[in-house]
């Protein structure tokens, strides 16, 4: 009995070695990476630097008081949040109606599974690109539709009561895939 107490002890102790080998690199990694940064960010808001001087003065939670009395903070603040919730209230359900079709079209929709997931293997700085000249007042494909059609110059990125909305589509048009993979691969373990 005494020995087995002892294996025991001596399994546990073995398993608890190897889970600190495995988690190390995994605990270091976070700490260098996300922790520092954290703490080190959180230090400098407590000083007034420019970024390039050498001194930095420490001025305590003054920064952090101006910051949220500062109404243009307050704007960019309320700007996300309306940008995460109407892109991913847009999102989830057209990326749900996409997986929709194609689970039902299965390998015959293969040719839009690729034209679909294309906009989510783009890097942001490309989409970025492109929609600038897609939403150029003068002469991106709105502009150009829109004076085609008889109107005047559309200025989706100038006109501050339709921007954000500008570049909410745009977001949309980038993670839908995203979503949608998910949703297809959900459907894909329904029996």
């Amino acid at each position: 009995m005494k020995a087995q107490g002892a294996l025991a002890k001596r399994r546990r102790r073995s398993t608890a070695i190897a889970a600190a080998v495995f988690l190390l690199p995994a605990i270091l990694i976070l700490i260098v990476f996300i922790g520092y940064p954290i703490v080190s960010t959180f230090i400098t808001s407590t000083v007034k630097w420019n970024g390039l001087a050498e001194t930095k003065p420490f001025v305590g939670l003054d920064n952090w008081k101006r910051l949220v009395s500062d109404k243009n903070f307050w704007q960019a603040f309320r700007n996300n949040i309306v940008v995460m919730l109407l892109s991913l209230t847009f999102q989830v359900p057209f990326a749900l109606a996409l997986a929709t079709f194609l689970d039902i079209h299965g390998k015959k929709a293969n040719f839009f599974k690729v034209v679909w997931f294309l906009p989510y293997l783009m890097s942001p700085v490309a989409i970025g690109i492109l929609f600038k000249y897609v939403l150029d007042a003068n002469y991106g494909f709105f502009a150009s539709l829109s004076k085609a059609l008889g109107g005047g110059s559309v200025d989706f990125l100038g006109n501050q009561e339709v921007a954000l909305f500008a570049v909410i589509g745009v977001i949309c048009w980038q993670y839908i895939p995203f979503y949608m993979l998910y949703y297809l691969a959900a459907y894909g373990n329904i029996p």
